[in-house]
């Protein structure tokens, strides 16, 4: 056996010759129309007929669709609304001698509020000195109106109050002095 011939010979090639592609225009733009011109003059828009509805229909773009009538009707229903509950720490005397850091305060509060299904889960504190609070929310008000109904024993009768965080802002907007 002779190993220089292991491969095989290549299949024969079909010899015949083909048409030539046509003459380019080299003073045409091979790829924008000219202006003036819509784009269903382009060379990417389909110009035979015959596309067996193949073409990409361009559409007008849709207008808006009318709100629902009756939103309460809809199936999924959200509301992004967070109830703010605070409570002033000035109010309790010696507050600051049963919590030493103000982790120490927020971690009780979210103990004591823990057992509400909608409760934000960390209680802040904003200010300082006499002007200290702690802030808390709930994701439902019926929740924020039980935890806020009286004194917390285990804060040393600590009471929150509702609040309204934007409240706080519009009013420092009024106290904005515009100079111009």
């Amino acid at each position: 056996m002779d190993q220089d011939n292991i491969l095989t010979p290549p299949a024969p090639q079909d010899n015949t010759p083909t048409s030539s592609p046509p003459p380019v225009d080299t003073n045409a733009s091979p790829s924008a129309p000219n202006s003036g011109t819509s784009l269903d003059d382009s060379q990417h828009f389909p110009s035979n007929s015959a596309d067996k509805g193949k073409s990409v229909k361009i559409l007008p773009p849709e207008l808006e669709r009318a709100a629902s009538p009756d939103a309460s009707s809809a199936a999924i229903q959200s509301s992004p609304l967070r109830y703010y509950a605070v409570a002033a720490l000035s109010t309790i005397e010696d507050f600051w001698t049963h919590f030493k850091t103000n982790r120490e305060a927020c971690d009780a509060t979210d103990r004591e509020f823990s057992s509400f299904f909608s409760y934000g889960s960390k209680a802040t504190t904003q200010g300082s000195g006499d002007t200290k609070i702690i802030v808390v929310y709930f994701r439902s008000k019926p929740d924020m109106e039980k935890a806020i109904a009286a004194p917390i024993a285990s804060l040393h009768d600590l009471q929150f109050h509702e609040h309204d965080p934007s409240a706080k802002k519009v009013d420092e907007q009024l106290r904005t002095l515009v100079v111009t």
